[in-house]
């Protein structure tokens, strides 16, 4: 059974600061936290309640030999636990900080600027890791990727992705240049349908109540535009992205 203690310490990671200072995050569901396991993440617990143990006992046999297995009660298992009705099984994983000079050449970024929203944030995880553009950047003003919604939305994305967090792109290619060609998503662009999207590429989405900043902007990028058939103020960012990344990946 696991102690009060732990409980306490574990269920603090609902919070950035903990996480930050812990670097671990917590993977919730059975279908997440088992991508978490097949994935290259460091797994540090894997936490079930007495009843989903008792379900699926051979399972968590199964796991057992590799990674570490606590069985609590129902109100334990809450109290770490992040969403209203819990499946009763998660891990906690280690977050895998990365660096980055600079964008490296023949590869292919995701730069994500200002999406706060972490439904959204992880649902572009999603179709980042679908079109196989895995080298993601966030700026400051991202929600945290370790967020536990973020990790849901994600739908196990988020452990195969290489993520740079902090990330100033506009400071960075004055900086450090790198040939890497620009494409940003918005509102008045050229077609994206019509786009070619050529060499080494940054994509890059942004907050869609206030677009770009200014900053990147001076960075002379393509702007690419989701031509509007039907009527809409606009797309949500995470549904713009699919479109974007579907084009992108069509012409690499």
């Amino acid at each position: 059974m696991l102690p009060k203690s732990k409980i306490k310490y574990y269920s603090a990671l609902k919070l950035k600061k903990h996480r930050t200072l812990e670097n671990l995050f917590i993977v919730e569901g059975k279908r997440i936290v088992e991508e978490a396991l097949n994935s290259d993440t460091k797994v540090e617990l894997v936490i079930a309640t007495n009843s989903f143990a008792e379900a699926n006992s051979d399972w968590l046999e199964s796991i057992n030999s590799n990674f570490a297995v606590e069985v609590t009660d129902d109100t334990g298992f809450r109290k770490i636990a992040d969403t209203n009705s819990p499946q009763g099984i998660l891990c906690i994983a280690r977050i895998n900080t990365q660096q980055l000079e600079k964008p490296e050449s023949n590869l292919n970024y995701i730069y994500l600027e200002n999406i706060s929203d972490p439904g959204n944030l992880g649902t572009i995880f999603r179709s980042c890791a679908w079109f196989n553009f895995n080298n993601i950047l966030l700026s400051t003003g991202c929600a945290d990727p370790y967020n536990p919604k973020v990790v849901r939305s994600s739908m196990g994305a988020i452990f195969n992705l290489n993520i740079f967090e902090h990330i100033d792109l506009p400071a960075l290619k004055t900086q450090n240049s790198f040939n890497h060609n620009l494409y940003v998503a918005d509102l008045d662009g050229a077609d994206v349908n019509e786009t070619k999207f050529s060499g080494d590429k940054i994509l890059v989405f942004c907050n869609e109540a206030f677009g770009p900043t200014s900053e990147l902007l001076a960075c002379n990028p393509q702007i690419v535009t989701i031509p509007k058939a039907g009527m809409g103020e606009s797309l949500n960012v995470s549904a713009a992205s699919a479109i974007i990344l579907n084009a992108a990946a069509n012409n690499i």
